[in-house]
């Protein structure tokens, strides 16, 4: 049963579970308003109640965990790193003593005894800045990236979780590929009209910007990517359609499955129109994007190896006009790890 089709009372009932999730939401008792939030959501993937989405509260609520876990390992770094600070300094101030008691009898041993005390001093100091800077956003980094795999639906864990491994030098800021722009000119063929990057990655998040061939009263269209690709007819695809539908196959020739599809609401099929398409790739999972908004999780467990992608058009029969094209710009890929 879908969205559209739930009962009255059903929709009573998760008006209420979300009123409740709000509630504890509000008190900042977070873990409660997680639980309800993901019962309204696992019901009903698009509920909302007075303008706001369930799942967008989820998210949040997600982050906000995980920003006070983050907190908490911060706060026994900083206290061990001060207990450690505080122990050198009672030994720096006791060789100080030790040197000033003798400063009449060695006083040229005891202004080079100070100038490297002060030296090493400012050296401790240093290290102590640089490590408590980097563990911090290491731990930064683990603790959202460890959201994103709990959460796949939180968008903004998936974007911190990208921006904190990079400023944890844990991956690149660089992308792998692009960004590029391009057309994929429709021909009378049975392929698909596609363009390969020439990558080999499991992980990774793919981006671009899809301009429509032609408006959706004209003829039918689709556009998207394949990934995890190891030649032939051995990858991933996931395609948007003129329909306002996406579809995820698997594909191992000669085995064709259709794993997962469903509708878009926020799908522009106007001529002259375009969609920005994101996909996070992480291991099991691929979190899929719309212009910005989360619109499923999507299963990969069945292939958990490298491969290439491709930016995709015409993945089905009659979805094309010989003599058009469809138009890309930022293309991008970049490494996860």
């Amino acid at each position: 049963m879908t969205s559209k089709e739930k009962s009255p009372e059903n929709n009573q009932e998760l008006e209420k579970l979300f009123t409740e999730a709000v509630s504890a939401y509000k008190k900042r008792d977070f873990h409660q308003a997680r639980e309800l939030f993901k019962l309204v959501v696992s019901q009903d993937p698009f509920f909302a109640y007075e303008n706001r989405r369930a799942s967008d509260l989820l998210a949040d609520v997600e982050f906000q965990l995980a920003e006070k876990s983050s907190t908490r390992r911060k706060s026994r770094i900083l206290g061990w790193a001060t207990i450690f600070l505080g122990g050198c300094t009672i030994m720096l101030s006791i060789l100080f003593v030790i040197a000033a008691l003798n400063a009449n009898k060695l006083q040229a041993a005891s202004a080079t005894s100070n100038a490297t005390m002060a030296a090493q001093t400012g050296l401790l100091h240093s290290a102590y800045t640089t490590v408590t800077a980097v563990s911090l956003r290491a731990e930064s980094a683990q603790a959202t990236m460890t959201t994103m795999r709990q959460n796949p639906g939180s968008a903004q864990a998936t974007i911190q979780a990208y921006e904190n491994l990079a400023s944890a030098g844990r991956l690149s800021n660089q992308p792998v590929f692009g960004p590029i722009s391009g057309e994929l000119i429709h021909t009378d063929s049975n392929f698909v009209i596609s363009e390969g990057a020439g990558v080999n990655l499991k992980n990774l998040i793919i981006q671009a910007r899809f301009f429509n061939p032609y408006g959706s009263d004209e003829n039918a269209f689709d556009y998207g990517f394949f990934f995890r690709d190891t030649g032939g007819d051995q990858q991933y695809r996931l395609a948007v359609t003129s329909e306002s539908t996406w579809i995820f196959d698997f594909v191992e020739d000669p085995n064709w499955n259709q794993i997962e599809k469903g509708s878009l609401k926020n799908f522009d099929t106007s001529a002259g129109g375009s969609n920005l398409l994101k996909l996070v790739v992480l291991d099991d999972r691929a979190l899929f994007y719309i212009n910005d908004q989360f619109i499923y999780t999507l299963p990969t467990q069945n292939k958990l190896i490298a491969g290439d992608v491709f930016i995709v058009t015409a993945s089905y029969e009659g979805h094309e006009i010989i003599g058009s094209s469809t138009d890309y710009e930022d293309f991008t890929i970049w490494p996860l790890p």
